[in-house]
This record gives C-alpha cells, structure tokens and sequence, in this order.
C-alpha cells in the first residue's frame, strides 16, 4: 500500500498507517495508494477513483474534526467500496451504523 500525505493537517502518515494495519485486507483491495490531500470545496471529502486504484482523502484547513474521525469516515468508506463498488452518495442509516460499529470493534 503506497500513502502519499500532500497535506497533513489533521492526520498524519502514522494514522494512515495504523489504518492499513488493522483494516481487513478485503477493505482495502479495491485501491493501492491513498493520497491526503489539502481539500479546495468541502472541509473533508473521500474519493475513490478505480481506474488509478486510489483512496483520496481530502481534507482543508478548515476542518475541525480529529485524527479518528478521518480514520472512522476512511474505514466506512473503505467498507462502502468493498460492498458497493463505490463510495455512494448516502448510505442507508443502519449500514452506516454496522460499519462504524465494526470499525470499533477492530481497533480495540
């Protein structure tokens, strides 16, 4: 897994790298690099883009939410992808909520 940090604002390489670590191989087979980067429009965002195999994790200087919370939105993402093929608009609730709650339960 290639991590590329253009932007380290609120999490850095180690907390992607924790992610990779603790997330099952199957959430993460969709992509071989995940980029952070600094965010133009929205204060956080995550795109993926299957043709580059890419996780792009955009975040501005604006965003006031912590380390964790990016991981928790990377992991959800990550699961959305493996289920769907992509990161839909919105998830239905009680998705969202199972996959917040596995998110938890790995990383202790």
């Amino acid at each position: 897994m290639k991590i590329v940090m253009q932007h380290g604002h609120v999490v850095d390489r180690k907390d992607i790298e924790s992610f990779v670590e603790k997330a099952p191989k199957a959430w993460r087979k969709a992509f071989q690099t995940i980029i952070v980067y600094t965010a133009v429009k929205d204060p956080f965002q995550i795109t993926y883009h299957p043709k580059e195999n890419l996780l792009g994790v955009h975040i501005s200087r604006k965003y006031a939410g912590s380390a964790s919370e990016v991981i928790e939105e990377i992991a959800v993402a990550s699961q959305s992808i493996e289920a769907y093929g992509h990161i839909p608009d919105k998830l239905p609730k009680q998705r969202d909520s199972d996959y917040r709650k596995q998110w938890i339960e790995i990383r202790g």
